[in-house]
């Protein structure tokens, strides 16, 4: 999958970021031939902290509600404060986001994916890594869902300087939200001690999109599928039950199209599409 978009932030910023609470007085974020070097901050967003101590979040538009972003991370060095963090964030607003990165946890490095919904935050998954050479690698995917308002978002990492396997953490339903809304994807830090000067450098940004037809490829895992089916759980019975008759005799065009489908009717289309065909 090409992307859409890349930054390697070299130069200057593309237009088409906008920082959350910027503070450029206080140097807290550089641009150099390495990257974005961008200070641990100090404050949190979590639940009912005092979020407008956490400056310079980083964030461009969504340019669809299917993509895929990742970020090449450095760290000068290990965190050390508990809660020091730094990575991908997928941004409605202080009170509403859902965030994959590296955190500093009960004296060891975590790889967290966490949500937080109207206020109310969760931690989706977390692991310890070894992160002792610095570099990771972090990916936040968001796939269909019955929704048209949400998604399901998935998460991977993988450790070292190049991509060699991504690991898959987590996968859990999106934040449902005004189709008016804006969200934005981009790159976070907060936890720390600017005094402390420990930072990160985003090597590289890219985003992806995902195909026109997204439900046609295997574009989620396995946890997000489950996900995906849960949700669709719920549609309206009488509903699925109209798409099947009117799709019943179709025969390549019915399975052509049900590629299409959220999982649940592809699933029920094809077994009527299967049934027909032993008649």
């Amino acid at each position: 999958m090409q992307p859409s978009f890349e930054e390697k932030f070299q130069d200057q910023l593309n237009p088409d970021w906008q920082f959350v609470r910027e503070d450029s007085e206080s140097k807290l974020y550089a641009l150099d031939q390495e990257g974005l070097k961008m200070t641990i901050v100090s404050g949190h967003l979590w639940g009912k902290s005092d979020k407008s101590q956490v400056k310079n979040i980083l964030l461009r538009p969504v340019p669809s509600e299917h993509f895929k972003a990742s970020a090449d991370l450095s760290f000068s060095a290990l965190p050390k404060i508990s809660g020091e963090q730094a990575g991908l964030i997928w941004y409605l607003d202080d009170n509403n986001y859902i965030k994959l990165c590296v955190e500093y946890l009960k004296e060891q490095t975590h790889i967290v994916m966490a949500k937080e919904a109207n206020n109310e935050p969760a931690v989706i998954k977390k692991v310890p890594v070894d992160l002792s050479d610095l570099n990771v690698s972090l990916q936040l995917e968001a796939s269909p869902a019955q929704s048209a308002s949400s998604a399901t978002f998935t998460s991977r990492y993988s450790i070292g300087e190049t991509v060699k396997e991504w690991t898959e953490l987590a996968s859990c339903a999106g934040i449902e939200h005004d189709l008016q809304a804006k969200p934005r994807i981009g790159l976070f830090t907060c936890g720390g001690d600017p005094e402390q000067g420990r930072y990160v450098t985003v090597r590289r940004f890219a985003i992806a999109l995902e195909s026109q037809c997204p439900h046609s490829q295997a574009s989620g895992s396995q946890a997000a599928a489950k996900t995906d089916r849960e949700t669709a759980a719920s549609a309206d019975p009488a509903s699925a039950s109209q798409t099947q008759a009117q799709l019943q005799g179709a025969g390549g065009a019915a399975h052509f199209f049900s590629l299409c489908l959220p999982p649940v009717l592809s699933e029920q289309v094809g077994n009527v599409v299967h049934r027909k065909g032993e008649q």
